[in-house]
C-alpha cells in the first residue's frame, strides 16, 4: 500500500518517524487538495479535497507494504475516523 505523507509526517519533520521502515518514493504536487491550518494554539496542518486545479499540496509518496503496524500508527497520529478520514486519490 502506498500512502501519500504531507505537513509533520514529510521528511525531516518529526511525526517522519513514523514511517522510518518504509520505502520513500518520490514528493509529488497533489492538485484539487488545499492545505489550510487548523488554527489555535497547537494547529496542525488539513488537508481539504476542493476539487479546484488551482489548490495543491506537496507530499511525499510512501510504500507502506510490509509493515502492517505503520497504518494503525498513522490512524492514531491523525485521530481517524473522528479527525480526519482516508481518502483514496
Amino acid at each position: 500500500m502506498k500512502i501519500v505523507a504531507y505537513g509533520t509526517l514529510m521528511s525531516n519533520y518529526g511525526n517522519n518517524r513514523l514511517l522510518r521502515d518504509c520505502s520513500f518514493i518520490e514528493r509529488i504536487i497533489i492538485p484539487g487538495i488545499q492545505l489550510y491550518y487548523s488554527g489555535g494554539e497547537g494547529s496542525f496542518p488539513v488537508a481539504r479535497i476542493t476539487g479546484d486545479p488551482l489548490d495543491k499540496i506537496e507530499g511525499e509518496v510512501w510504500d507502506i507494504s510490509g509493515h502492517p503496524e505503520v497504518l494503525p500508527r498513522l490512524d492514531g497520529l491523525e485521530g481517524v475516523p473522528f479527525m480526519y478520514t482516508r481518502e483514496e486519490i
